[in-house]
């Protein structure tokens, strides 16, 4: 059974920055998921492939994850996308969908991202965002993280609150442990 991971984590929680870097320390590949909205200012690299809200129902029949319930914009991905991914950023909606779906040969493994509240709105800033865009995210996506807090479904937690090294080096761990059984042999161990 094929491994998946999926990372999970509130707007500015550090999980793109952090998936991205245990993939390349690990050899591993970051899914992009579609996602509707414009890239934000001088946005270079993304999770997101973007494309036009009119282009969406090409790709309905192969969905394997779709949200639209946070704000105007719609993001999801495909199976095929899935099958060549190691890691899934991801939100909790898109999580209950992916698994209504029961697809085969793969185990999900979420890891819980989480920043304390009063960092968020820091880390949004450093990356560009108003305090008006921070906040309307924040508040739209906040029932779900609210949910899944409360849920405890994930099977990792990582607090994202030291270096970002430190949870890259966490991350890695995890991965290790989930496909090898050990976190100091393979490939991706960060010493700190």
């Amino acid at each position: 059974m094929k491994k998946k991971f999926l990372i999970v984590g509130r707007t500015a929680s550090g999980k793109s920055t952090i998936t991205r870097l245990a993939a390349e320390q690990l050899g591993l590949k970051v899914l992009k998921s579609y996602c509707t909205r414009p890239p934000r200012n001088d946005e270079t690299e993304s999770d997101h492939i973007f494309v036009k809200p009119e282009d969406v129902e090409k790709y309905r029949d192969r969905m394997i994850a779709y949200t639209d319930k946070v704000d105007e914009y719609v993001r999801f991905a495909t199976i095929d996308q899935l099958k060549e991914a190691d890691f899934y950023i991801i939100d909790p909606y898109g999580i209950e969908y992916l698994k209504s779906l029961h697809i085969p040969d793969m185990e999900f493994i979420e890891i819980y991202i989480r920043v304390p509240t009063m960092d968020l709105a820091k880390r949004a800033s450093v990356r560009g965002d108003s305090m008006e865009v921070f906040d309307k995210r924040f508040y739209e996506e906040n029932e779900q993280f609210t949910q899944y807090e409360k849920s405890q479904n994930f099977k990792y937690h990582i607090l994202n609150a030291g270096t970002i090294n430190d949870s890259v080096v966490r991350l890695c761990n995890i991965v290790n442990k989930e496909l090898y059984g050990d976190t100091k042999k393979k490939k991706g161990f960060w010493k700190r």
